[in-house]
Parts: C-alpha cells; sequence; structure tokens
C-alpha cells in the first residue's frame, strides 16, 4: 500500500478562509480549497488513500464514495506531480 506525506520542502500558509502552497524549486504558487486543505493537513503524517478518502466521507457524507475516490487520486496525483507529496511506502 501506499502511504503520502508532505513534502517538508513544501511551504504551505494560511490566510483567513484562503490556503496557498508553493514549492522553492517551482515558480508556482497553488490555491487549496476546503477539501485540499484537510488532506494536506492529514499528510503531515503518512496517510493511504484509502484512509483519506474513509475521513472525507465522515466529514461530507452527502458526496458519494466514488467521487470521493476519483477527486482524491487527482489532487493526490497532482501534488505527486509537482513534489509537493512524496510517496511513502511504509506508514
Amino acid at each position: 500500500m501506499r502511504y503520502y506525506r508532505q513534502n517538508q520542502e513544501a511551504v504551505y500558509r494560511q490566510e483567513g478562509e484562503e490556503a496557498f502552497l508553493f514549492h522553492p524549486g517551482e515558480d508556482r504558487l497553488y490555491l487549496l480549497n476546503e477539501v485540499a486543505c484537510y488532506i494536506w493537513e492529514w499528510c503531515k503524517e503518512p496517510l493511504s488513500e484509502e484512509v483519506i478518502i474513509n475521513k472525507l466521507a465522515e466529514i461530507f457524507p452527502e458526496v458519494e464514495k466514488a467521487n470521493l475516490k476519483k477527486d482524491v487520486k487527482s489532487f493526490i496525483d497532482s501534488l505527486l506531480k509537482r513534489n509537493l507529496l512524496i510517496v511513502n511506502n511504509n506508514a
């Protein structure tokens, strides 16, 4: 199973209701929505995609789990591509 955690080089900043991610190796700033903020915060410690989906399902019971799975996978993939998340093979 794959576990994901924050890249310690990434800079996270929350100001009011907005949050941003920045990787020093890139010249881009990423705006995070509410769900993305939850995922980012949880990934301080290595977490599996399944655990992230289950946590979101508790917070947003009205959203179908299949939709959560698709959105979480897409978000994780985008963070991995930008080197903002790191894969851990052990929790």
